[in-house]
């Protein structure tokens, strides 16, 4: 289950951030839909404040559902068809945050197929020595080490906190205080506590790492907080329609279930024919 996620720091804090949201005193949510993501290889810099990074054949599409999602009518649905296959919904806005300053982590979860306990993680690149030379590492949260928050089921929405007052049980990629290999799993505040100076460099987001063969994960209500404002991710499918082909190609055709589209013919002739053959045709 333990599955280490590529550190992709570089030029995150140029990111320009795109989110669209309403905000409170307090609290922000934000809607991320298909326009407001780069699509990448692994190890590769960000070219916007969300990147969806693959491997192989791992992707992530937005959806509407499945079933009534904790936020609006859509997720993020995550699938690995294959042991070698990877995906990751990364967003940039937080590097140079003090990991002491965090006071919220959570996301939803529903799985849709797959077995056991496995289900898509939550994952926070950071740097254990802050500005000092080395020490970067992915920080991983999954619920099959948080026994306490019950058991990963299928075809439900599960809500994980993944902070749970400081309580909830991390692991590190790398070697880092309290953490100093993969099989220990020190609380959030144990993993702060050995490491004052640890701040955020790169993503924060879900995860669904190799080793995953036929394992769907939908996402939604990704959450965030620190500083006194707590940010919370909406993923919603797109409400504009596609312009080209390529949209529709590779399963991208469910990006835009909103628009009617029940497969990718649907979506191609839509824009072949510039919007005058809608959903089946």
């Amino acid at each position: 289950m333990r599955k280490t996620l590529t550190g992709v720091a570089l030029a995150a804090a140029s990111v320009l951030c795109m989110g669209v949201g309403t905000a409170s005193a307090a609290s922000t949510t934000q809607q991320v839909r298909e326009a407001q993501v780069s699509r990448q290889a692994e190890d590769t810099p960000p070219l916007k404040n969300w990147v969806i990074y693959t491997r192989n054949a791992g992707n992530a599409l937005f959806r509407t559902g499945p079933a009534t999602p904790p936020l609006g009518a859509g997720s993020l649905e995550f699938t690995t068809p294959t042991g070698a296959d990877k995906v990751t919904a990364f967003n940039f806005d937080h590097v140079g945050t003090a990991l002491s300053a965090i006071d919220a982590l959570g996301y939803s979860t529903y799985r849709s197929a797959g077995n056991d306990q496995q289900v898509a993680s939550l994952n926070l690149q950071v740097d254990a020595n802050g500005a000092a030379p080395g020490g970067f590492t992915t920080l991983v949260f999954e619920p099959v080490y948080n026994t306490g928050q019950g058991a990963v089921v299928s075809g439900q929405w599960q809500n994980w906190d993944s902070y749970q007052g400081g309580n909830a049980v991390w692991w590190s990629s790398n070697p880092i205080g309290a953490a100093p290999n993969r099989d220990t799993f020190p609380t959030w505040n144990a993993i702060v506590a050995a490491n004052p100076d640890a701040v955020v460099v790169g993503g924060y987001g879900v995860n669904q790492g190799s080793g995953n063969p036929g394992l769907t994960t939908a996402a939604d209500a990704l959450t965030i907080g620190h500083d006194g404002n707590t940010t919370t991710y909406d993923f919603e499918p797109d409400t504009v329609p596609p312009t080209s082909k390529d949209q529709c190609k590779n399963g991208g055709w469910q990006s835009f279930v909103s628009q009617g589209f029940k497969n990718q013919g649907d979506c191609v002739s839509y824009v072949s024919t510039g919007g005058k053959n809608g959903a089946n045709g």
